[in-house]
């Protein structure tokens, strides 16, 4: 996807967030589980793929991806609706968003999703000393990382 792409998709996705939002919320929209990730890079405009590991402890979500054998680390408050409007706040099993801060090595970067119908997160991200954003797409492939089990 070219910027100019993203830029006229970024809209149509603002507008897909909207009816998200006011929407009611979605059947298994707990983010916890392993998923396969890919996206864009916000200033080669090359792309990745790895996986990303999302746990809740406490009030927050624990996010770990591996990409190209590089560690990011992160920490992410949760969004739902609540009473009709959309709400950030501690973790919780109906969040259909996520905030994420993360560091990797001395960089560090912050990344949005929203949960789509088909059960995938999608979203925008960045990192220190970007000017531009990226689109980063999650797919779950395991809900219970314990039980092992491979559901894409």
């Amino acid at each position: 996807m070219n910027v100019r792409q993203f830029l006229t998709a970024v809209p149509a996705g603002l507008l897909g967030l909207a009816v998200l939002l006011l929407s009611a919320p979605l059947v298994l929209a707990d983010p916890v589980g392993t998923y396969r990730v890919e996206g864009g890079n916000p200033d080669s405009g090359g792309t990745y793929q790895g996986t990303v590991e999302v746990t809740r402890t406490g009030d927050v979500y624990q996010v770990e991806w591996l990409i190209a054998g590089q560690r990011f680390s992160g920490t992410a408050l949760g969004g739902a609706i609540v009473n009709g409007e959309f709400f950030v706040g501690p973790a919780h099993p109906d969040d259909i968003g996520l905030s994420v801060g993360y560091v990797s090595g001395d960089s560090f970067g912050i990344a949005f999703y929203v949960k789509e119908p088909d059960g995938s997160w999608t979203g925008v991200w960045t990192y220190r000393g970007s000017r531009q954003i990226a689109p980063g797409r999650m797919l779950l492939v395991c809900r219970d990382p314990a039980l092992g089990r491979d559901l894409a």
